[in-house]
This record gives C-alpha cells, structure tokens and sequence, in this order.
C-alpha cells in the first residue's frame, strides 16, 4: 500500500487545532473552476476562489487513528492513518484529481483547498502550514480526529 504523505498538500491553518474535541472533520471535492451544484469559496492565503462541492470524499469515520508526530525537519505534525474505506475512498478521489483542491471542513465551516499533488491513500502528514503546529494544537487536532 502506497504511504503518501500530507504535507506538500494539506497545509491546514493552525486554527483547526483549536476545534471540539469531538468535531466533525470532512474532506470534500472540490474544483479551480465553478461547477454545478459547488460553492465558490475563498480563505486566506488561497490565491484564488475554489469551487466546493457538498460531496464528502473521506470524514471522521473514516479516520483509523492520529497521533502527534514530527516530520523529517522536525516540526510538529500530526500523522493520520485512515481505515481501509478510508483508504480507499481517498485513493479514488486524490488519483483522478491530480492538480485540484481538496476542501477541508471542521464543524462546517471551511477552513482551507489544498491542491492535490500526488495520489495519496491510507496515512497523511498534517503540518498546520508555513508556521507549524504547537505542541497544544497537535493535541487537540488528534483529540478532534480521533473523536
């Protein structure tokens, strides 16, 4: 099984961190150009609007486990390993999206479309983007995708 790793793609803000313990975590489809039936969103530091569709390509049930972890730099992350439906769904969507964003969701509110870079399936690398994650906003990221 292919081990692809979040951290080129998912940049999620910091303030994803900060959610519920029991937040609802959703990855959904989304597109650069509109398409029927999306929303066309914005965050900061996107450099354009992205098109998001209420499809849920993977959630927290989907999630196997997360834990606090480092990267190959040391900074802190957070390393997510999806179930096997999980796994699959993800490996589906991110192959056939190549070059696209992929919406982020807590509790319903958008937080960030990072762009697709490679094929990626059952574990993921979540770095919370150019500043890092604290060791408090790992914490309560795997608390939030662990349930």
């Amino acid at each position: 099984m292919r081990r692809a790793a979040l951290l080129p793609l998912l940049l999620l803000l910091p303030t994803l961190a900060g959610c519920a313990s029991n937040a609802q975590v959703e990855f959904r489809a989304a597109s650069l150009t509109d398409t029927p039936g999306s929303m066309k969103l914005t965050a900061e530091g996107l450099p354009r609007p992205v098109y998001v569709s209420p499809t849920v390509i993977i959630s927290n049930d989907d999630i196997a486990s997360a834990v606090v972890d480092e990267t190959s730099d040391g900074q802190r992350s957070v390393h997510v390993t999806l179930n096997d439906a999980g796994a699959k769904k993800f490996e589906a969507y991110t192959s056939a999206h190549l070059e696209q964003p992929i919406a982020i969701f807590v509790d319903g509110e958008f937080y960030s479309a990072p762009i697709v870079k490679s094929p990626l399936s059952r574990t993921a690398i979540i770095t919370g983007g150019p500043g890092g994650l604290t060791e408090a906003e790992a914490t309560r990221l795997v608390k939030s995708l662990n349930g």
